[in-house]
């Protein structure tokens, strides 16, 4: 049978003769309800080579699996802030002190 380019639809064949392009996502229903046989042949565009519409799966319509969050290191360094928080409690406990320590202090005139 000859090759048919088509991407994104599956080209079915009976008895040597192409019956049509269809979306993938009817194949399996035109199976349940006979429009397709078992023994009917698919190409999909990215094999090489016609096969028999058993050896054809549906694609997943499920979302791929979300992949793992990749762990940071963090260096735990004296003297050295660790990460973004650590840094503002940092500074909101030097301006807070500053605050305390200059405007705290009743003017002497």
């Amino acid at each position: 049978m000859p090759q048919p380019v088509n991407e994104g639809k599956i080209h079915i064949a009976r008895d040597g003769a192409i019956l049509g392009t269809f979306e993938q996502d009817k194949i399996e229903d035109m199976l349940d309800t006979g429009h397709l046989l078992p023994t009917d042949h698919f190409y999909d565009g990215g094999k090489s080579a016609w096969r028999l519409l058993t050896s054809w799966t549906a694609p997943s319509l499920s979302p791929p699996p979300r992949p793992e969050r990749r762990k940071i290191a963090r260096e735990k360094k004296d003297g050295v802030c660790r990460g973004r928080l650590d840094c503002l409690f940092a500074l909101g406990v030097a301006a807070g002190l500053w605050v305390a320590t200059t405007c705290g202090k009743p003017s002497r005139a």
